[in-house]
């Protein structure tokens, strides 16, 4: 997988985490549509996205540096959503 390909997914993910901070916000996700979501990810989407991620991956990565630099933008990105989410919700 290519960093472009990385970065748009990252991207991607990214995307639907700000627009569920701003649907929760707004009062669009009580915690009834919260709960259903969580467990929509947990059961589905989660397992999908593991299969996805590694069903083509050799064990031996090609590139440590690039796949550490956006786990660590992961990382901070999602951090600073979630101060976000405490310091607003």
């Amino acid at each position: 997988m290519g960093d472009m390909e990385v970065a748009g997914r990252l991207v991607v993910l990214l995307a639907l985490l700000f627009a569920g901070t701003g649907l929760r916000i707004g009062g669009v996700l009580d915690a009834g549509r919260t709960a259903r979501l969580k467990a929509l990810a947990y059961y589905v989407a989660l397992p999908a996205l593991v299969f996805v991620s590694t069903y083509d991956q050799s064990i031996g990565g090609d590139t440590p540096f690039a796949s550490m630099n956006v786990f660590v933008t992961t990382l901070v990105s999602i951090a600073t959503l979630s101060m976000l989410v405490v310091l607003v919700g």
